[in-house]
C-alpha cells in the first residue's frame, strides 16, 4: 500500500496535466480575448462564480476587460459588457443567433424582416399545420407560457423596483433591469466580436446590468438624468418577447398608482436597494411605503 500512493499521486498530477494541456490545444485560437487565471480542469472557472452573478461577472470584466473567455466546465463562454469600441458589434454578427429547428421564429429574432403581422397564435397555428408533429399542442402551450411569464413576472419586479427608486429618486429600467443577463446565445461558427476570435460553439453572455453602468458610456451612470435618452432610438430587432405585453401593463399600473396617490416612505429613511437572488432581479426586502388617496380620487369616489 506504501509503494501504491505514491504511484496514485503521480498519476492523479499527469492525469490533470493532461486535462489541462488538451484543453489549452482544444481552445487554442489566435487573438482569443483574454481569460482569468487558472483553469481549473474539470470545473473551469465555476469557482469563481458567486451570487449575486451579475455583480461577480462585472467585477470580472473590471478587472480583465470588457469581452473575456471564460470556461464554464468544459464548456466556452464569451462574457461581453460594453465598452465605445465594442457596442456596435453585437447587432452586426448574425453567426452569434442560437441555431434551432424553428427557424421561422429564430430569424425575427436574428434580424430578419417581418413580413406581415399576424399573432403569434397565428403564427403557431400555420407552423403546426406545416409540422404537426413538432408543433404540436404541449409545444404551443408550453411556448405560451414561457410569453406569458416573460410580460408579467418581469412586470410586478419591475413595477417594485420602480416604486423604490421614485421613492428614492433614480431612475427604474436602466439601473435594475428585469433581466440583468441577457438570455445567452451560441455562435455557430467562428466569429469575430470586438476584434477577437471567437470559436464556434461558443456560449454569449451579455450582462445588461453591467452596461448600464459603464462610467465609459454613461456619464454619471448613477445620476437619475432622464435626459440622458433623449434622441436615442432603440433597435428593435430581437427584442423580449413579453415585451409589449410587460410595457404596457407596467405603464398602466404605475400611471394608476401614481396619479391617484401619494406616496411617500414609511421613515425618513432611504428606502431599502439591496437585490435579492434570482433570474428577474427581486428586492431582497418587500417594498413598503405609504400611501393617500389624492383629493380628486376621493371626491371621486365620494359620488
Amino acid at each position: 500500500m506504501e509503494v501504491q500512493l505514491p504511484l496514485l499521486y503521480i498519476s492523479l498530477i499527469l492525469l490533470i496535466f493532461s486535462y489541462l494541456l488538451i484543453s489549452q490545444l482544444r481552445w487554442k485560437s489566435p487573438n482569443l480575448p483574454p481569460t482569468v487565471f487558472p483553469t481549473l480542469p474539470i470545473i473551469g472557472h465555476l469557482y469563481l462564480l458567486k451570487p449575486p452573478l451579475y455583480r461577480t461577472l462585472a467585477k470580472l470584466s473590471t478587472k480583465f476587460g470588457p469581452i473575456l473567455h471564460l470556461r464554464f466546465g468544459s464548456r466556452g463562454v464569451m462574457l461581453k459588457n460594453a465598452s465605445p469600441k465594442t457596442t456596435s458589434t453585437l447587432p452586426t454578427a448574425p453567426s452569434l443567433c442560437m441555431e434551432r429547428s424553428w427557424a421561422t421564429t429564430g430569424r425575427a429574432s436574428c434580424g430578419g424582416e417581418r413580413e406581415d403581422k399576424n399573432t403569434m397564435i397565428d403564427m403557431l397555428l400555420s407552423l403546426q399545420e406545416s409540422d404537426s408533429k413538432y408543433y404540436n399542442d404541449e409545444m404551443i402551450q408550453s411556448f405560451l407560457m414561457v410569453y406569458l411569464l416573460a410580460g408579467t413576472d418581469t412586470t410586478a419586479g419591475t413595477m417594485e423596483w420602480a416604486m423604490t427608486l421614485l421613492l428614492n429618486n433614480p431612475n427604474t429600467l436602466r439601473m435594475y433591469p428585469a433581466g440583468p443577463l441577457l438570455v445567452p446565445r451560441e455562435s455557430s461558427k467562428d466569429c469575430v466580436v470586438g476584434g477577437y476570435n471567437i470559436p464556434g460553439g461558443t456560449m454569449l453572455l451579455v450582462n445588461q446590468w453591467a452596461i448600464h453602468r459603464d462610467p465609459k458610456l454613461w456619464t454619471n451612470p448613477k445620476t437619475y438624468n432622464p435626459e440622458r435618452f433623449e434622441g436615442l432610438e432603440a433597435m428593435r430587432d430581437g427584442s423580449c418577447p413579453g415585451e409589449g405585453l410587460a410595457v404596457r401593463v407596467m405603464a398602466l399600473s404605475l400611471g394608476i398608482l401614481i396619479q391617484c396617490f401619494n406616496w411617500e416612505r414609511v421613515s425618513e429613511k432611504m428606502v431599502d436597494m439591496t437585490e435579492g437572488r434570482g433570474l428577474n432581479l427581486p428586492k431582497a426586502k418587500p417594498l413598503i411605503a405609504k400611501c393617500k388617496a389624492r383629493l380628486e380620487i376621493l371626491s371621486l369616489l365620494a359620488q
